[in-house]
């Protein structure tokens, strides 16, 4: 992308935020009933894209006979005095899912918060998608938890064990482990594979992978192989809507099934690698969101493998590397089973 392309955007991203203010919720019958989706972002995480996939096809999957609303996360403190005023008992109003129930992404977090005090007498359910939850001081989040433990209908659904066992403990209100949500797709194709390693290591607060045993993995497999350093975007400095989506997703999921061999420490470089049946070695991020992910649903899977980068050689990643790609490429899950708990909240609404 040229520099006046990434001028363009930008300019178009600043007059979208802009328009924030002037949103207005869509109107329906009275008797429609409505699945709305708040928090939806409109960034080029591939990541955050495919989970409001994943969200979306899950709610046209078993509320079919709903009308589906996404509302992106900066739009939430302009319509949610509306939004209150107009829910009925059968609407359902879900939040976005992802690793946001943490203080290292406010941008997430806070407009979580204002919506569910100003929804907490709501008459509807309100379903939070599984998330990760991480605080660098948890005496921060009990100051606060009030507002969750406050929201009566809530139920918050989180997708890895450790994540799991702190919200069980910390919060009045139901909570369910299940997987994340971009795991109850099948992303697979016949498409033959290519000669590339696709590597995508983090490089911002969340990335403990040794600088030295990253670039020698690079380092390594450049030797005999065509490499290609990706990162979790689908495509640089484009808005990402409901419209383009899907589309941009799948540029970013044909590296996946056209790669022979992945390696990352991305939560969704695992799951991408994972739901497109690509080997794949996995390193955790700072607060063991892969990790525990790869424990609680993936560590049954032949062909992705997990390594702890504290400890972790070369040779051990050449080693569980050539391990998945000569295994069998078969899903290790039972995925209606998996998300059962949620599954049955959301149906029992009709």
């Amino acid at each position: 992308m040229n520099l006046q392309t990434k001028i363009i955007n930008k300019v178009k991203g600043k007059i979208n935020d802009f328009s924030h203010r002037f949103y207005k919720l869509p109107k329906f019958d009275g008797n429609k009933n409505v699945a709305y989706v708040l928090g939806v972002s409109n960034h080029p995480n591939a990541g955050d894209q495919e989970i409001t996939l994943a969200q979306k096809n899950f709610i046209l999957k078993y509320l079919p006979d709903y009308a589906y609303v996404e509302i992106e996360k900066e739009k939430v403190e302009f319509v949610v005095d509306e939004l209150a005023k107009t829910l009925k008992p059968q609407d359902i109003i879900f939040i976005q899912g992802g690793g946001t129930l943490s203080d290292l992404y406010p941008e997430h977090e806070l407009p979580r918060q204002l919506l569910l005090k100003k929804l907490k007498d709501c008459p509807c359910k309100i379903i939070q998608f599984p998330v990760s939850f991480y605080y660098e001081n948890i005496e921060s989040f009990r100051k606060i938890k009030s507002i969750y433990n406050e929201t009566k209908n809530l139920t918050v659904f989180v997708r890895e064990s450790k994540s799991y066992n702190i919200l069980k403990r910390e919060l009045e209100i139901p909570v369910h482990h299940i997987p994340d949500i971009v795991l109850s797709q099948d992303e697979s194709s016949l498409t033959n594979r290519g000669d590339d390693v696709l590597i995508m290591f983090r490089s911002d607060v969340e990335c403990v992978l040794p600088k030295p045993l990253a670039h020698s993995i690079k380092e390594h497999f450049a030797k005999n192989n065509n490499i290609l350093i990706t990162d979790n975007y689908v495509e640089d400095y484009v808005l990402t809507f409901e419209s383009n989506r899907e589309n941009l997703l799948n540029k970013k999921f044909d590296e996946f099934r056209g790669a022979k061999l992945i390696i990352t420490d991305r939560l969704h470089g695992m799951i991408f690698a994972y739901v497109t049946k690509t080997p794949a070695v996995v390193f955790d991020n700072s607060y063991g969101k892969v990790k525990y992910s790869y424990e609680d649903w993936l560590s049954d899977s032949n062909y992705i493998k997990y390594l702890d980068s504290t400890v972790a050689t070369l040779e051990d990643v050449i080693n569980y590397a050539s391990e998945a790609s000569n295994s069998e490429k078969e899903f290790c899950f039972d995925v209606k089973e998996a998300f059962d708990p949620l599954i049955k909240l959301v149906v029992g609404n009709r």
